[in-house]
């Protein structure tokens, strides 16, 4: 989770014709302030974290705007340094999710929470910082990204500022005193309908990504215990649903006894599990991973699903009544299943495909994009294609590219591969394998399904990408 961290006066202007304070509305402070807010929206749709800081005389208004476009907070220079303490939790999250990956290679269910207890001591954290160190895991494992101002000044953010009338209001879910709002929970509880059912996140599966390996179950599949199977009783000697893909032969399972591991399928010819149209049964209004949805009554999300009656299935269950959904087209995207009271799925008994297929059968696999809970967009959705440099930043192909490789994947044919440029260097792209390779060094490729306004975004950030060699 990226935070980019802005100490600055938000006094827009042209460098290189800065002569003291710009006029507020100069031509030349409002192109600066347009590319600015340009920028925002970028940071949210990759939904990096983003705190500014203001100093000096600084402009509140173009601050607040840019924090509206970017989702952030600001942060009082005096109390700055709670972001750097941020990072110390972070770390120490990120060591326990290394342990946690390896007791995965083991097939041992641990606990995340017990492993970031144990690792505090290793980044010099002691008991006090506890609370706020479990606080922010509960963030990451939600996918939302904040930190603790129990020590420090309150973090206002100017966007919350009408709700409580105007005053100050703090970035997390800590009163004073450290300890969880229970005001924040109970108003979350008088959300839900009375009548539904307990709503159980689906956990230890948040460090798992969406990335498919080809010869395994694609990501949703139902699969039971098959030839070689060596683990005891883990599966409760029942079926799961793949969640993830850990490397070529081996996929992570979620059994519906909740417990997860990773298993072989075809790995040197070994089978710990096999493919299955064995359902997943819930009780009525409920919902799991594994569970095949159909569109619902409140559905408004065009045909990003495939069309009407395409059949897909849940692969992660999120706070709020919300859920994660993989359709045949390899698109993985958030839906509302009670938020708001509003249900974009109904549960069915069909299957997304037919039975006995172990193959990846669509071409691209694409990481997902969640939008902020209860904001959907009925903007049309546009396919764009990125690759990953040495760097970890997605470079986004051109729009003769993205053509191109558009043209190539309708062909239905997996094993393809399509030649491309970047920035006139060839690219040949390997669509079953989701990488590319750029003067013989290979790459991670995605396709994501964007809005107009995103897309123009992530051209503009290209821009300030260091060039590539």
């Amino acid at each position: 989770m990226p935070r980019v961290i802005i100490v600055s006066d938000f006094d827009a202007t042209i460098d290189t014709q800065f002569k003291g304070r710009d006029a507020d509305n100069s031509e030349d402070r409002i192109k600066v302030q347009r590319e600015l807010f340009k920028l925002g929206l970028t940071y949210k749709s990759r939904d990096y974290g983003v705190f500014c800081v203001p100093i000096g005389e600084s402009n509140r208004p173009v601050t607040e705007g840019f924090i509206s476009k970017c989702g952030g907070e600001i942060v009082p220079h005096k109390g700055a340094k709670n972001v750097g303490n941020y990072y110390r939790y972070q770390v120490t999250i990120g060591r326990a999710f290394v342990d946690y990956d390896e007791g995965l290679k083991n097939n041992q269910d641990l606990d995340v929470y017990s492993l970031v207890q144990s690792t505090m001591p290793q980044t010099g954290l002691d008991k006090k910082h506890e609370k706020a160190v479990v606080a922010l895991l509960e963030k990451v494992l939600q996918k939302e990204d904040g930190i603790d101002d129990s020590d420090e000044e309150e973090i206002v953010s100017p966007t919350e500022n009408k709700d409580n009338g105007g005053g100050k209001v703090k970035s997390n879910c800590f009163d004073d005193d450290g300890d969880d709002d229970d005001d924040d929970e109970e108003e979350e509880d008088d959300d839900d309908p009375p009548d539904l059912p307990e709503w159980v996140p689906t956990r230890n599966v948040d460090t798992i990504g969406f990335e498919e390996q080809g010869g395994l179950p694609s990501i949703g599949s139902r699969v039971v215990r098959g030839k070689d199977w060596k683990w005891g009783d883990q599966d409760a000697n029942g079926p799961g649903t793949v969640v993830g893909h850990k490397q070529k032969g081996i996929a992570y399972i979620l059994w519906d006894n909740d417990q997860i591991g990773a298993y072989r399928h075809n790995l040197s010819g070994q089978y710990d599990v096999i493919k299955s149209q064995e359902p997943r049964h819930v009780t009525p209004g409920n919902i799991e991973v594994g569970c095949c949805v159909i569109r619902g009554t409140d559905w408004n999300r065009g045909d990003e699903d495939g069309g009407s009656g395409t059949v897909g299935v849940v692969v992660r269950k999120l706070t709020d009544r919300y859920v994660m959904v993989r359709w045949p087209s390899r698109v993985i995207e958030t839906y509302k299943f009670g938020a708001d009271n509003k249900w974009d799925l109904e549960v069915t008994q069909d299957v997304p495909h037919a039975a006995g297929n172990d193959q990846v059968e669509e071409p691209v696999a694409r990481p997902p994009s969640v939008p902020p809970q209860g904001q959907h967009s009925e903007e049309t959705l546009k396919p764009w294609w990125s690759w990953m440099d040495s760097r970890d930043q997605w470079r986004p192909f051109s729009e003769q590219s993205v053509a191109k490789l558009e043209h190539k994947m309708a062909s239905g044919l997996p094993q393809q591969q399509c030649l491309v440029d970047y920035e006139n260097k060839p690219v040949k792209v390997f669509l079953s394998q989701n990488i590319c390779e750029i003067g013989g060094v290979q790459h991670h490729v995605k396709r994501e399904m964007l809005k107009a306004d995103e897309i123009e975004s992530m051209k503009m950030l290209e821009q300030y990408l260091e060039p590539i060699n």
